[in-house]
């Protein structure tokens, strides 16, 4: 079936198959830099695929299950890369544009495994400030959202030694959201130099383009032109309680990118620790009493 697809696609652009995949935490501004670069006349970026994060089970601890058919590893991850390959080629030769960006932030997760299916492939790694993003968290998700952050967002910022143990220096970009929203002209530059791209004015007027996106509150911001509105207002988002629970998990992340001074101590460590742990405990009650709730509604 792929095969048929891509006989009959127009094959006027070649789609450059290295792999450019922008990573991060959830709401650190990774779909506006996807909307940044999607109006680059080369480049596309369609919604966020998701799958890899499963896929990449089939070739982890669950293969020894799956090695009984029969077929080799090898074979596995030449399967999950044209399954993958299939959405980004048909969005190349939609938009008329040769290379192709993923965003899904949580293959910050995932990068071992696209080392294996693209190992010539390149990251960008957006940053933001973690009060920021918890508040955000809560803006979309309400309560539930941030007490999930607590412990995602320091996930995300703990993958950069993992990350950069494995992926040379020359395929690993970290971006920071305030300077990206601060100097975008700047910013955009370094990631155009990274990515081999030429220069185009038309990245720093990306809301002037047309996107292929679904609509809703948290994807429509990005349409909307460069701001600097959305940064280091966290404080005015989330309640003095929140404020503290943000500031005493997020130290020690915080101190390591420069977001505020000082150096790590075994408190912030440790607080890290407790107040992660403890949030997920409380976001999964909050989740098990919606859904117990809904039951009950339709019982």
């Amino acid at each position: 079936m792929w095969k048929k697809i891509m006989i009959n696609s127009n094959k006027s652009i070649k789609p450059n198959d290295n792999g450019i995949f922008i990573i991060g935490a959830q709401r650190s501004g990774t779909t506006l830099l996807r909307m940044i670069l999607n109006a680059h006349p080369q480049v596309c970026s369609g919604e966020e695929t998701l799958f890899l994060n499963d896929l990449k089970k089939i070739t982890g601890d669950y293969w020894s299950h799956l090695a009984t058919y029969g077929i080799s590893q090898d074979e596995t991850l030449e399967l999950c890369r044209s399954f993958f390959l299939h959405f980004h080629h048909a969005c190349c030769y939609s938009e008329q544009k040769p290379i192709w960006i993923e965003k899904t932030p949580t293959y910050i997760f995932t990068t071992d495994f696209i080392n294996l299916l693209f190992p010539s492939a390149k990251f960008i790694h957006l940053i933001r400030d973690g009060r920021d993003v918890a508040a955000s968290f809560r803006d979309i998700w309400g309560k539930q959202g941030l007490y999930r952050c607590l412990k995602h967002w320091p996930d995300t910022i703990k993958q950069r030694k993992i990350i950069t143990k494995s992926i040379p220096a020359d395929r690993y970009l970290e971006v920071f959201y305030e300077d990206l929203v601060s100097n975008p002209r700047q910013e955009m530059q370094k990631v155009c130099s990274f990515l081999n791209l030429t220069w185009d004015e038309s990245v720093l007027s990306h809301h002037k383009s047309n996107h292929q996106t679904r609509k809703g509150y948290a994807s429509d911001r990005p349409l909307k032109p460069i701001t600097k509105n959305y940064s280091g207002n966290w404080k005015n988002r989330v309640t003095w309680w929140e404020r503290l629970l943000i500031s005493n998990c997020f130290e020690m992340r915080l101190q390591e990118l420069e977001y505020i001074s000082g150096r790590p101590s075994f408190v912030s460590r440790q607080s890290e620790k407790l107040i992660g742990f403890t949030a997920q405990i409380i976001f999964k009650y909050l989740i098990w009493k919606k859904n117990k709730k809904l039951i009950d509604s339709v019982a």
